[in-house]
């Protein structure tokens, strides 16, 4: 097979990975594959394996996106949870908050556009910004490429996309991070455009999965052994769950031994399952409950709507937090990563201003006292739902197969909590189930545990495996919708959307409509699944007089540029 390029895309919602390799004709081992792991602050950068998930839009005293951004910033985090279709609920609860800020947006009727400043994530989508941001972490992609190989390679190889996601993920959702991978990484490495390399995407467990069992087999099966997973030279049978734990989600897969020897094969016996039960829960129970029954009423508001007044920015649909609760998620951070379920008391320093009144049950004036008891609180929701898929597979392995998993492996950011693990622990014990991180026990003194301890990048590295179909099939090549499809219809005419010309007065209620609307059904660049393929749906209402014919026709629209001012090119 000639040379080409595999980038590996790990787009999380707390932080990113990247991972590539340059094939060269035999298949790459661990060593081959390289993580990008130097990313930019505002003036040097960190030695990092994954880069925070984050962007601003206002002037700061710091970096744009990643590390780094700095005091003022009103912070886009969390992006990636906007991508899924909200439930009814929370789509109404969104409108409600864009209609309370508003007010926040009313300008004097003297300020022209230049001056009112209206904060440019307000005219962007979801979509939008998450290309922005991947769009950033291209670019430090392409530099490590020319750091590690001679630059001139980007320009004969082609360069292929894996692009890895949650285990229970909508098709919008894919569809979106799709559309963003693949727009971000072609306005880095225009090569992509002239000679297009092939997309793939899988699940974030099932590259997990890839690296821990390739590192395993690196390390002579070692940490398999101890898990009891290879009790004689052939452990047909054997089971092993993968736990990857994020930021976001917490996805799991299973897995049965196929051979040890002379080759380590397995089989995934369950599908990938998962849920939003990953770190952010913790983080979202912070602000939303614990502050507010903690702080005051009118520090609380100020804490969540202080640069809101400031700025008159509003945060639109998308999850905005404002300098001080970006600078309390970062504090609570060192609290929530140590905590392990023993006694313990900890302080998080509040903003300048807030909570300078006596109250004997926040704490030191400044500060909120945090207990073990409050962590397990804020943990609940997370480590419930943990267990819970934990068990659903469990009991999945046990009517599949009639076999009890040895061993459970964690990766993840969030399984390098004590508190998760010791929960998880506690339920496996009972079970004789061992639980460990991969690296651990490893045979091999060239695997540092301290460089990543947490299994925080497996996913990234994994992907580079799946993506190239090392220790299994390889996903199928996803495929981009080449045009815009839609059908044309007639709605209400609206002066600001449609032409005078598409105008007529409805001959049946006597309502101003606009005919040949075009109705965009898939848009150029959408994800097509060999599985799904594109399924949207439309309905329409036909309106008939007494005895008239019931058959009919609707035009379908295909255009290469779509927009309501095309001329189809075909029907």
């Amino acid at each position: 097979m000639p040379p080409r390029f595999l980038i590996a895309v790990d787009y999380g919602t707390t932080f990113t990975g990247v991972s590539w390799v340059l094939t060269e004709g035999r298949d790459p081992t661990l060593d081959n594959i390289n993580l990008v792991d130097t990313w930019p602050t505002a003036n040097a950068t960190t030695k990092a394996l994954k880069v925070p998930s984050m962007i601003t839009y206002c002037p700061n005293s710091g970096s744009q996106w990643g590390y780094g951004i700095g005091d003022g910033a009103y912070v886009l985090r969390w992006t990636k949870l906007q991508l899924e279709t909200p439930t009814r609920h929370e789509a109404l609860k969104r409108l409600k908050h864009t209609l309370e800020e508003t007010r926040l947006l009313a300008f004097n009727v003297r300020e022209d556009l230049e001056g009112a400043k209206i904060p440019f994530h307000l005219a962007c989508t979801t979509e939008q910004i998450v290309t922005e941001y991947l769009t950033h972490v291209a670019r430090v992609v392409e530099d490590d490429i020319k750091r590690h190989r001679d630059a001139r390679n980007l320009e004969e190889f082609p360069i292929d996309l894996m692009i890895t996601h949650p285990a229970k993920w909508q098709l919008r959702a894919r569809n979106i991070t799709f559309r963003a991978v693949n727009e971000a990484f072609r306005s880095v490495f225009p090569r992509m455009r002239d000679l297009p390399g092939h997309v793939r995407m899988g699940t974030e467990p099932e590259a997990s999965a890839q690296y821990i069992m390739s590192l395993a087999v690196r390390t002579r099966l070692g940490s398999l052994r101890r898990a009891r997973i290879f009790m004689s030279t052939n452990a047909l049978g054997e089971c092993f769950i993968i736990v990857d734990a994020g930021g976001g989600t917490v996805d799991l897969v299973s897995y049965q031994v196929d051979q040890s020897s002379p080759n380590f094969s397995v089989t995934r016996i369950t599908e990938p399952a998962g849920g939003p039960f990953g770190s952010t829960r913790v983080d979202q129970h912070l602000l939303k409950r614990f502050l507010r029954e903690r702080l005051s009423e009118q520090d609380y508001n100020f804490l969540v709507n202080e640069d809101r007044q400031n700025r008159r920015h509003g945060s639109g649909p998308h999850a905005m937090f404002t300098s001080s609760q970006h600078k309390l998620i970062e504090k609570f951070q060192t609290i929530k990563h140590k905590f392990s379920g023993a006694p313990q008391q900890d302080f998080l320093v509040l903003p300048s201003n807030l909570g300078q009144d006596e109250n004997p049950l926040r704490g030191p004036i400044g500060n909120v006292r945090i207990t073990e008891t409050d962590l397990e609180t804020m943990f609940e929701d997370s480590v419930s739902g943990v267990l819970t898929l934990l068990l659903q597979q469990l009991t999945q392995i046990r009517q599949l197969k009639g076999l009890m998993p040895k061993c459970v492996f964690l990766s993840g950011g969030f399984s390098a909590s004590p508190y998760l693990r010791k929960r998880i622990e506690t339920l496996c014990t009972l079970r004789r189930i061992s639980v460990l991180r991969a690296w651990e026990n490893a045979d091999d003194v060239n695997i540092d545990p301290t460089t990543d301890e947490t299994g925080w990048a497996d996913v990234a590295r994994g992907a580079a495996l799946m993506g190239l179909g090392i220790g299994c099939p390889a996903p199928p090549i996803c495929i981009e919708c080449p045009v815009y499809i839609g059908v044309l219809v007639a709605v209400d005419f609206k002066n600001y959307e449609h032409r005078d010309a598409q105008l007529y007065t409805d001959k049946f209620d006597r309502k101003l409509r606009a005919r040949n609307h075009i109705k965009w059904m898939a848009a150029k660049g959408d994800l097509i699944t060999r599985e799904e393929g594109i399924n949207n749906s439309l309905t329409i209402t036909r309106k008939v007089i007494e005895d008239a014919r019931l058959t009919g026709s609707i035009d379908v629209v295909i255009s290469r540029m779509g927009g309501h001012e095309e001329i189809p090119e075909g029907k």
